[in-house]
């Protein structure tokens, strides 16, 4: 064989060789890359079926969230709204306090406190009444019990009395402010029922 066709022969060998080693580069690349899609499609999925439910529970959570402060904030706004209604109403309950009702209310008040302290005798008693309240107390006291020891001191409440044993052990409470204390919980349900015509909240 002449030189020539042992030199052509060698660069048939090396041309089908590239050939065959390109195609299986090329099927290699093809093969890595369908690997690489398939594994990317699969963690993509597995991230997904993952995050899906946090999401899901995360969504839940800022909305339980936000219905319950959407609830407190209605509370707080109901609340408000009675508190100031309480407050126009003692405004009008003092706006009283120079009236022939209340003062009525100071005798029954003052009786009843006395009768509270029948069983100690001849003991001084100490009355706490507002400023304005004091000299028609003294009054009524030396008209209706003189026999009964009493010393008036001013107490800073809006009307009513409190009395007490000079050892200030017994003490008999009947000013306006503890008798709305007491009516609270009953007026606090009709007012609320009244503005909101639902009630109180549970």
């Amino acid at each position: 064989m002449s030189s020539n066709a042992v030199q052509a022969l060698k660069e048939e060998i090396w041309k089908r060789a590239r050939e065959k080693a390109e195609n299986i580069l090329k099927n290699a690349e093809e093969r890595a890359k369908k690997m690489i899609e398939t594994a990317e499609t699969k963690a993509r999925e597995e991230l997904r079926s993952k995050i899906e439910p946090e999401k899901l529970v995360l969504k839940r959570r800022i909305l339980g969230k936000a219905v319950m402060d959407g609830r407190k904030a209605v509370i707080l706004a109901r609340n408000e709204v009675i508190e100031k209604v309480f407050e126009k109403a003692l405004e009008k309950i003092r706006a009283l306090t120079d009236s022939d009702l209340y003062r009525e209310f100071l005798v029954k008040s003052l009786k009843k406190a006395i009768e509270e302290f029948s069983d100690i005798g001849g003991e001084e008693l100490i009355v706490y009444a507002n400023e304005r309240d004091l000299e028609f107390l003294r009054e009524k006291t030396r008209e209706l019990y003189p026999s009964v020891k009493l010393k008036f001191r001013k107490g800073n409440f809006i009307g009513g009395i409190i009395v007490m044993d000079s050892a200030e052990k017994r003490v008999f409470y009947d000013t306006i402010e503890s008798r709305f204390e007491a009516l609270r919980p009953v007026l606090r349900e009709k007012v609320a029922s009244l503005l909101f015509k639902g009630g109180e909240e549970k």
